[in-house]
């Protein structure tokens, strides 16, 4: 039996007013540019350059990166994980093309998580590369050998998961690729297969490395380190016209 970690909040409001989603339009559209600007943008489109030659990703499929509702502006990060999703799709088929081998299909990006709500559906389908939201469990089924499985401290443990349905495929290999959080608390206390709850930070961490999971990595290549490239406490931020803003909880 793997422990859940079960975590009770307020669902953000239902709405689909004009207002609504014009204000969530002009959000993403901010985000976007900042993306496009950011340094981290032009080393991840290295990293994922690296996987030219490796298994090719046809689709991208995310677990749990969470509604884009901001009424706190701690989940900034949350829009700004959509936002990369769509990018590294655009980034992959720019370097296909650029290799001389293009997709003969757009590669398409679902994601899974039951905080998304009808506004979120619309915003999320008018990204570059549009990401259309998936209900428990299509997420995890639709995950195969060509795929890119994009997960950030999700309240399930997608790494114990992805594991599962790798050991149960035909051919018994995982997803093309794994674009995950740090394990901060495994780091930390040297964990594996352990839930835990950090009480001076109150963070819920469900996700943790588990056996199976090391053992799938065990025949992959690690090509984007994030603290070794930006440093544990790096944090983005947001040009304004005062200056810059930080963008809260970004990783």
């Amino acid at each position: 039996m793997l422990p859940i970690y079960v975590r009770v909040g307020k669902k953000a409001k239902e709405t689909t007013n004009l207002y609504d989603r014009v204000l969530q339009k002009v959000r993403m559209q901010n985000f976007e540019r900042l993306w496009q600007w950011t340094p981290p943008r032009h080393i991840l489109f290295d990293s994922l350059n690296r996987l030219k030659h490796t298994a090719r990703i046809t689709n991208i499929v995310c677990i749990g990166l969470g509604t884009l509702q901001m009424s706190d502006p701690r989940r900034a990060n949350l829009t700004m994980q959509h936002i990369v999703a769509s990018s590294i799709a655009q980034d992959l088929e720019r370097i296909y093309e650029a290799e001389g081998t293009p997709v003969d299909t757009p590669i398409t990006i679902i994601a899974q998580d039951p905080a998304y709500d009808e506004l979120d559906r619309r915003a999320l389908l008018d990204l570059p590369v549009p990401i259309k939201i998936v209900s428990d469990p299509q997420g995890f089924l639709a995950i195969n050998e060509s795929s890119l499985v994009f997960s950030s401290y999700p309240a399930v443990p997608v790494k114990q998961l992805v594991a599962d349905l790798s050991s149960e495929a035909p051919d018994g290999k995982g997803p093309a690729a794994l674009f995950v959080n740090r394990n901060l608390l495994e780091k930390a206390h040297g964990d594996v297969n352990l839930i835990r709850y950090d009480w001076d930070i109150e963070r819920p961490y469900t996700d943790p490395h588990t056996s199976d999971y090391l053992r799938m990595l065990e025949s992959y290549t690690q090509v984007f380190d994030g603290e070794r490239l930006f440093g544990e406490g790096f944090r983005l931020t947001m040009p304004t016209s005062n200056g810059r803003d930080y963008v809260p909880g970004y990783e």
